[in-house]
């Protein structure tokens, strides 16, 4: 017999317990929150959990609306405290920002 070295085990052993292993029943959330069987479980669709059922355009809308407002209110705070960092903390550098630069420029060549 092959032995598994690092352990002391066999090869025989170790199969033995992978087929062990294997034989196990997977529990899946249906089938363990609920008691029916699975005959029932196959006929009835209305068992559908919330999760697989489409939202439907309404549902879709609101929640991109919701994903903006997110998106908004995320970019408001992190703009805001840029400037509080910038406030506190500004640059020890002699050349003005790259936008400064760039406005300035647009501004002498429109009238």
């Amino acid at each position: 017999m092959v032995k598994y070295s690092r352990q002391g085990l066999t090869l025989a052993v170790l199969l033995r317990q992978v087929s062990l292993i294997a034989e196990t029943p997977v529990l899946t959330p249906e089938s363990s929150s609920m008691p029916t069987s699975s005959a029932s479980n196959q006929d009835a669709p209305e068992n559908v959990s919330a999760q697989n059922k489409p939202m439907g355009c309404l549902g879709s809308l609101f929640l991109l609306i919701f994903r903006l407002v997110l998106l908004t209110a995320g970019g408001g705070v992190a703009l805001f405290a840029g400037m509080a960092i910038a406030t506190v903390y500004p640059a020890q550098v002699e050349n003005p920002p790259v936008l400064e630069t760039v406005l300035q420029r647009v501004n002498t060549l429109l009238p």
